[in-house]
């Protein structure tokens, strides 16, 4: 017989060799870069949470932090008037204590106020001057996110060996998103998309002036009479404003919900940037539009 000069090993079994060349040879060694460089590096140490997340209950939705037994009963029928004694907004505090018969105006984000338990959303509020009518009844907790309830202290976040992924830097940089399948979708949404704010409280009043003479100007509201042209532009700068917030924009997967109902009560979107490939820059032919619909299997 003449000689063999290939050895042939089943694919396990060259793996197992590999690995034990590796170990032995290799000694694992750690080193501090920074996040925007992390894309694809391997995790050497567990991470665990510093802190709760959020840091106190904070309101989900702009409205009126109160004490949801002040609402119960209320309906547009037989609305609940209270007094409001404060306003917030998303990082700032107030002194004032939420008692019966009272309450404060309150933004998304912002931290509840002592002794409200429960938001009431702007949309089933009728504001006045220093009061204001509750037109639904609401329940403990409603639109209230608890302290620690995204990620507690100590809680661990990732582990040794973790490949680091968008998603997982994203859980590096600020811990409140835990889907990361959810996180890629509305990752995805804004490569579609091309929101330009989050919300409305992040759209600069000079944006909406600049759109509200643009719409005032326009010939075919020329002969309407000034208090319908007013009332026409604001309805078409409100539909403008909802088109270029990521919040209010339809899901690119599913047209009849909105992004702001795909991520309730699962995380907030602090905020986001959009890179847009130029001339100057390496030219990569992905297509986002194909990848969703390839996605949806069209």
């Amino acid at each position: 017989m003449g000689t063999e000069f290939l050895k042939i090993k089943e694919s396990e079994d060259a793996l197992e060799i590999i690995q034990n060349l590796f170990d032995k040879y290799y000694t694992l060694q750690s080193e501090e870069i920074a996040v925007e460089d992390a894309y694809g590096r391997v995790l050497s140490g567990d991470v665990y949470s510093r802190m709760d997340f959020p840091p106190f209950d904070k309101a989900l939705k702009d409205g009126f932090a109160i004490l949801s037994q002040d609402s119960f009963g209320a309906s547009e029928e037989s609305p609940k008037t209270l007094e409001v004694i404060d306003f917030l907004e998303a990082g700032s505090t107030t002194d004032k204590i939420v008692e019966e018969g009272k309450c404060v105006e309150i933004s998304t984000g912002a931290a509840m106020p002592e002794g409200a338990d429960a938001v009431v959303m702007v949309e089933y509020c009728e504001k006045m001057d220093s009061a204001v009518n509750i037109l639904t009844t609401v329940t403990p907790t409603q639109d209230v996110a608890k302290k620690g309830s995204d990620t507690e202290e100590s809680k661990l976040i990732l582990k040794k060996g973790d490949v680091l992924t968008p998603g997982k830097i994203g859980v590096l940089l600020e811990t409140d998103a835990k889907d990361e399948v959810l996180a890629k979708d509305i990752c995805l949404h804004i490569a579609s998309s091309a929101p330009e704010f989050v919300s409305r409280k992040d759209i600069p009043a000079s944006v909406i002036e600049e759109e509200t003479r643009i719409e005032m100007g326009k010939e075919d509201l020329a002969k309407k009479p000034e208090q319908i042209r007013a009332k026409i532009v604001e309805g078409r700068v409100n539909k403008l404003m909802a088109q270029r917030c990521l919040v209010e924009q339809p899901f690119v997967k599913n047209p009849e919900q909105t992004i702001e109902q795909l991520i309730s009560g699962k995380f907030n979107i602090v905020k986001f940037d959009r890179y847009v490939l130029g001339e100057g820059l390496e030219k990569r032919n992905d297509n986002f539009a194909d990848e969703v619909m390839s996605q949806l299997g069209k």
